[in-house]
């Protein structure tokens, strides 16, 4: 399982945009994957599928937000709480931080402009 999660990993980046909708598909999956009481598991899950949140911004981080978001205040389940957070971090890692490192280069060699910014 650890093996798929990562060769999917690393071709997801690759797809075809008509591939895309398949890659849906699976985001239940890895849904599962992130409740694994097994870290490794879950580990290999969350870098998944914060691959496929870059790839595919808008499906998949609606999924996030509906259903693995919720899973932070489940009072029951350590498992779906430490998936959650993993996968919080990861997108973090790979989405928000080097924006914000792009951000800061064009401001300290750019210098700072009034033009808003288009994402």
């Amino acid at each position: 399982m650890i093996d798929s999660l990562s060769v999917l990993e690393a071709v997801a980046p690759l797809f075809d945009p008509a591939l895309w909708p398949h890659l849906v598909e699976i985001l239940p999956i890895l849904d599962l994957a992130l409740r694994s009481r097994f870290a490794i598991i879950r580990q290999a899950a969350a870098r998944c599928f914060a691959t496929i949140c870059h790839v595919m911004t808008t499906e998949s981080m609606c999924y996030v937000v509906g259903k693995i978001v919720p899973l932070l205040s489940d009072p029951l389940a350590l498992a779906n709480r430490q998936g959650a957070t993993e996968l919080i971090y990861r997108m973090f890692i790979e989405i928000i931080a080097p924006y914000i490192a792009e951000t800061r280069y064009q401001i300290l060699f750019n210098g700072w402009t009034s033009r808003p910014c288009h994402i």
